[in-house]
């Protein structure tokens, strides 16, 4: 891509970011109105992983499928998992042909709500899967020591030699085998001056 493309294109995403921002400040101000943060947040989650489902998120935003015929399908099988309140919110985004924005909006709503409940995102980077137990724990001292409530994903990662590795915004905290060989390494060359 040359440069003007990629100007292009950067300014293209802003846009898309602030129009998305707008409805998602909208919807958590009506989670706050209606005292239901974590409710909507949970709810957007799981739409989320709904269209995370390529298939689903084309069907939504494309320009040539009849709103009327979106609404038919959003009712079967999204209206039962959601509030009122949020399922008009989809229908609105459907009128207003927005649909294409909902990853972006749902990322944005989310943010915000993590910002208001002093909730910090990150990945555990692990050679297994952990338990969700070891999930928690680790999430629990990493919180203490972050002053800030943790929510963690794992990911395996087949290099790590032992141990995890965090990741959380700027902070990363690895404990993991690898990170401590190279510790001794370095202590051990300059010793070796």
């Amino acid at each position: 891509r040359s440069s003007c493309d990629r100007a292009v294109h950067q300014g293209c995403q802003q846009i898309v970011k602030k129009v998305a921002n707008r409805y998602a400040v909208a919807l958590f101000e009506l989670a706050m109105e209606q005292n239901k943060v974590d409710e909507y947040r949970a709810q957007f989650s799981w739409l989320e992983k709904v269209f995370d489902d390529g298939m689903v998120f084309s069907f939504f935003s494309s320009v040539k499928i009849d709103a009327s015929k979106k609404k038919q399908v959003l009712t079967s099988i999204i209206k039962e998992h959601v509030d009122t309140y949020v399922f008009n919110f989809l229908l609105l985004l459907i009128d207003k042909r927005r649909m294409g924005l909902i990853k972006t909006i749902a990322k944005e709503f989310h943010s915000l709500c993590n910002q208001h409940k002093n909730i910090e995102e990150g990945i555990v980077y692990s050679i297994r899967k952990l338990s969700i137990q070891e999930i928690k724990d680790i999430e629990t001292a990493v919180g203490k020591q972050l002053g800030c409530q943790v929510e963690l994903k794992n990911h395996l990662n087949p290099r790590l030699l032992a141990g995890v590795r965090i990741v959380i915004g700027d902070n990363v905290i690895d404990g993991s085998m690898q990170a401590k060989m190279t510790q001794l390494k370095t202590q051990l060359l300059k010793e070796s001056r």
